[in-house]
């Protein structure tokens, strides 16, 4: 449901999670390696486009909530 919110939307890093559910708690290190790596990429790749500044200025007319 928060997802239908542009706002959450813009400040929401998307990873793939290489089909890795939630509840799978016995993963392979190679599986952990891997959501770590996709982990690391996807915040990389969000971080080098995101300005809090903008966030506020779009979803929170400038006011920190």
């Amino acid at each position: 449901m928060h997802l239908e919110d542009p706002c959450v939307v813009r400040r929401t890093i998307f990873v793939d999670s290489a089909s890795v559910k939630t509840t799978d708690f016995d993963i392979t290190r190679a599986q952990q390696n891997k959501l770590f790596q996709t982990g690391h990429k996807a915040a990389l790749q969000f971080l080098s486009s995101w300005s809090f500044e903008a966030y506020l200025r779009e979803c929170h007319d400038g006011q920190m909530t």
